[in-house]
C-alpha cells in the first residue's frame, strides 16, 4: 500500500517536472536569445530609411501556445520550437532585418 503511494508520488513529481519544467527552459533560452539580439546592431534594408543601431525585438514565441503542443505531443512542441522566431525589426521604419553589423 505504502510503496504504491510513494510510486504515485513519484510519478507525479517526475511527470509534473517534465511538462512544467520543459515549457520553462525554453521560455528562459528564448528570452536570453531575445537578451542577445537587442544587443547587437542591425543597418535596416530599407533604402529610405537607413537606421543603423540598436533593433526593436517583436516577441512571437507564446509559452501558452508551447504548453498547449507539448500536451498534444513533443513532436507538435519542438516543430513549434523550431519554426517560431523572435522578428528582429527596423524601430524606425519596422522593416524586417536579417543581418546583424558584425
Amino acid at each position: 500500500m505504502i510503496e504504491n503511494i510513494v510510486g504515485v508520488i513519484v510519478g507525479v513529481i517526475f511527470w509534473g517536472g517534465i511538462i512544467v519544467g520543459i515549457p520553462w527552459l525554453m521560455s528562459h533560452l528564448q528570452k536570453k536569445a531575445r537578451k542577445r539580439a537587442a544587443e547587437k546592431e542591425i543597418i535596416c534594408p530599407n533604402p529610405n530609411c537607413g537606421y543603423k543601431g540598436k533593433p526593436k525585438i517583436k516577441k512571437c514565441f507564446s509559452v501558452t501556445v508551447f504548453i498547449i503542443l507539448w500536451l498534444l505531443g513533443i513532436f507538435p512542441a519542438l516543430l513549434y520550437v523550431i519554426l517560431v522566431r523572435d522578428k528582429i525589426l527596423c524601430p524606425k521604419c519596422g522593416m524586417t532585418a536579417r543581418e546583424f553589423l558584425e
